[in-house]
């Protein structure tokens, strides 16, 4: 299936919709949906994740992607083993704050990014359009987001990537 050892160049590579079959999503922040965290596949590969903005209506959100080294399929059992406050099958909320979580999340922030891309989708992660990004592009991105622009920026470049890939 996929062309490639990181997940998010076979999405980037596939334009279009794609549905996103995590085998789970620990959020860091969470507010109406996550908002940052750690999507975790079932192979143990995961993409560190933050919300870069939403559409006028909040009916998608964009974020920016970091695949990350490792496998991380022990961090998602532990948290797992912790937490009893699951929001659906994919989105595991901690019960209450324990070391695991902070330990997870501090893990998370120093692995290694093997790439920079950004999703355009669902609040709740289910499907994302994704593109990869140079890092002039993660720069102006990531001060776009701060401005309040974010989504239209990442929404942009999403546009110009799939049509760069039609012709």
């Amino acid at each position: 299936m996929k062309s490639s050892n990181n997940i998010l160049d076979y999405f980037a590579e596939n334009p279009g919709r794609c549905q996103i079959d995590v085998a789970g999503i620990l959020p860091f922040e969470f507010s109406d949906g996550p908002e940052r965290g750690l999507a975790i596949f079932a192979d143990g590969q995961a993409v560190k994740f933050s919300l870069i903005g939403e559409s006028r209506f909040r009916m998608f959100r964009a974020f920016e992607l970091h695949p990350i080294v490792g496998d991380w399929s022990i961090a998602l059992q532990a948290w797992k083993l912790q937490s009893t406050g699951l929001k659906n099958d994919r989105i595991i909320l901690p019960s209450h704050t324990a070391e695991i979580f902070d330990r997870i999340e501090h893990d998370a922030s120093k692995a290694l990014a093997i790439g920079h891309y950004v999703g355009v989708g669902s609040p709740y992660l289910e499907w994302l359009t994704i593109a990869k990004i140079s890092p002039s592009q993660k720069h102006t991105l990531n001060r776009q987001a701060q401005n309040g622009t974010g989504f239209l920026f990442a929404h942009n470049i999403i546009r110009q990537n799939r049509q760069e890939s039609v012709l």
